[in-house]
C-alpha cells in the first residue's frame, strides 16, 4: 500500500495511482488538508480501512464502481464518495465539502444508505423486545445458540450441562413464541417480531 502525502492522507495499493491523485490534489491548496482521508476504492480491503481510518480522519473513496459499493463505504463511515465515471476535479471537490463538514455522493446512495441504518435499528429493536423476556442465563443461552452453536458447544462456552442447555431452550422457545433454531436466528437478527 501506498500513502503518497499526509495532507490529505492517500491511501491506494497502486503508486501510480496514488501519484495521479496526489497531483490532483496538491493542485488546488482548498484541498491539501489535514483530518482528510482519500482512499482508493479499488484495494482489496478498501472497506476496511475505511472503518479503521474513519476514526481519525474524514474519508473520501474513490473511483466507486456502483451504488452498491457506494451505500457499503458509506455505511464504513466515508463521507466522499466518486464515482470512477467522475472527472478528477469532483475528488478536489469532495474533499472540499467533506472538510466542511458535508457529505459528497448522490442522493440516493445516502438515501439508501440512511433507509438501511434505520431498518437495522429497527430489527435490533425488535430483537431486543423479544430478549428482555428471557432471563439473563436464558439470554446467554440464546445468544450463544443464534450463533450456530450446538448443545454441547453452548454447555461447553457456558460451563453447564447438555441437559440445562435443553431446558432452557425449551423455556426460550415457549417465551419466544418460537419451534425451531431458525426461527431462534431470525428473532436474533430482528427478522421475527411479536
Amino acid at each position: 500500500m501506498s500513502c503518497v502525502t499526509d495532507f490529505p492522507l492517500i491511501l491506494s495499493d497502486d503508486r501510480l495511482y496514488s501519484e495521479s491523485l496526489s497531483r490532483i490534489i496538491s493542485a488546488d491548496p482548498a484541498a491539501v488538508a489535514p483530518g482528510i482521508a482519500v482512499i482508493d476504492s479499488r484495494m482489496a480491503d478498501a472497506l476496511a480501512r475505511c472503518v479503521e481510518v474513519a476514526a481519525s480522519h474524514a474519508v473520501v473513496i474513490v473511483g466507486v464502481a456502483d451504488d452498491d459499493m457506494a451505500q457499503r463505504a458509506l455505511m464504513a463511515g466515508a463521507r466522499g464518495i466518486v464515482y470512477k465515471t467522475e472527472p478528477a476535479e469532483h475528488v478536489v471537490k469532495a474533499i472540499e465539502l467533506v472538510r466542511s463538514g458535508g457529505i459528497w455522493a448522490p442522493r440516493r446512495v445516502v438515501a439508501a444508505a440512511f433507509a438501511q441504518a434505520i431498518g437495522d435499528q429497527r430489527h435490533r429493536t425488535g430483537a431486543a423486545a423479544l430478549v428482555r423476556r428471557l432471563s439473563q442465563r436464558e439470554r446467554d443461552v440464546f445468544y450463544v445458540a443464534a450463533s450456530g452453536a450446538g448443545n454441547k458447544q453452548i454447555a461447553d462456552h457456558l460451563s453447564i450441562s447438555e441437559a440445562t442447555v435443553k431446558v432452557h431452550l425449551t423455556h426460550i422457545f415457549k417465551k419466544l413464541g418460537i419451534q425451531s433454531r431458525g426461527q431462534l436466528a431470525a428473532a436474533y437478527h430482528g427478522l421475527l417480531r411479536q
